[in-house]
């Protein structure tokens, strides 16, 4: 029954997935600030099959992650934390990219937090959207999803991973430099490292996976022609090479073909931590593996069809 429903919630998200680089709330909400819209969109989030919903208070406000645990999954497992892109919800992200079926392969329990507003705050320098605007204390959220999981004594604590797309992936990256010692390494999609306050990001093992024509968030930054607003975006390999220097990695980059349309640049760095970053040629703003929508097709969007995103993060991440 579980597989059936996530094959009807595949074809639904896949037929309405909307990826977004981060921008003000869609029109037509309720008034962002006041504590009762928020009240409103965060209810909207219902728990969805295969997933236990899990309501925690951060501040002034209760917010709601999902979890999924695999059938018997071992103790000491690790965990990763997946952040939808904004103007999408926790079970669009997690159902389009196969994150369930990643997690039963490779033997990851999930969690699956929810953006007020199915927007996060990233403390980014430009398009700040609803909740940066409105001091969302996302930080809060996530480092107090991490004690809630950890303390169900299942998860190994040292293997906890972030993976994001657009801006869920610049919310990884910001938890990631923010919360030292707690992340073992971070799997990203389409964004940047869009925060001017990256405090410590030593010591984190950095995937980074991006399309050369992504017109929303160019990888090597600035305004693409579907960039929100007036976004002049960080270019992507300036937090690739704050992570790499702050962990003392080579300088030396050895270039890999993954696939046809794919390869990726790797260092080494003391110990057992990596920064390796990956380009699709020809990709736009999507995630590598999952055919493109309707929308993505209209703006022009390429998705690869050779490289499966989601399995190369779940690698990496089993290496650390």
């Amino acid at each position: 029954m579980r597989w059936t429903a996530l094959i009807c919630a595949f074809s639904l998200a896949i037929a309405s997935w909307v990826w977004a680089g981060g921008g003000t709330a869609p029109s037509g909400r309720q008034d962002p600030g006041s504590a009762n819209s928020v009240e409103l969109v965060r209810a909207k989030q219902g728990a969805f099959s295969g997933a236990e919903q899990h309501d925690i208070q951060v501040g002034s406000l209760k917010r709601t992650y999902y979890l999924y645990t695999p059938a018997g999954i071992a103790a000491n497992a690790p965990l990763i934390i997946a952040f939808h892109g904004g103007g999408q919800t926790p079970e669009r992200f997690a159902t389009g990219v196969g994150l369930f079926d990643m997690a039963d392969r490779y033997g990851f329990v999930l969690a699956m937090p929810a953006a007020i507003n199915e927007n996060w705050n990233a403390d980014s320098i430009v398009v700040k959207g609803f909740a940066q605007e409105n001091n969302i204390d996302d930080l809060g959220f996530a480092a107090a999803l991490l004690d809630d999981v950890l303390a169900t004594g299942r998860i190994n604590a040292s293997r906890v991973y972030l993976m994001g797309v657009s801006k869920g992936g610049m919310m990884s990256y910001d938890v990631a430099c923010n919360m030292p010692g707690r992340i073992a390494a971070l799997g990203v999609v389409a964004a940047t490292l869009s925060s001017g306050k990256c405090a410590s990001p030593e010591g984190v093992s950095l995937l980074h996976i991006h399309g050369t024509q992504d017109e929303r968030v160019p990888f090597e930054g600035g305004h693409g022609a579907q960039s929100t607003g007036k976004a002049q975006w960080a270019s992507a390999i300036d937090g690739i090479n704050l992570f790499a220097s702050e962990s003392s990695c080579s300088a030396d980059w050895i270039s890999t073909q993954i696939t046809a349309d794919t390869t990726c640049r790797a260092t080494a760095c003391p110990g057992s931590d990596e920064v390796q970053y990956c380009l699709v040629e020809g990709g736009g703003h999507t995630w590598p593996g999952v055919a493109t929508t309707k929308r993505q097709k209209k703006q022009g969007a390429a998705s690869s069809t050779s490289f499966n995103a989601t399995d190369y993060i779940a690698q990496f991440f089993l290496r650390h």
